[in-house]
């Protein structure tokens, strides 16, 4: 496996995890409100 396909599969899944993050953040926040 290449550096390159590594870093881009790293990526992903960190940008899957923080809009994962956003929309949790989002619901949990307007069930509180």
């Amino acid at each position: 496996m290449s550096t390159a396909s590594l870093l881009e599969n790293l990526s992903t899944l960190l940008y899957c995890y923080l809009w994962h993050a956003f929309l949790v953040l989002a619901f949990g926040l307007q069930c509180l409100a």
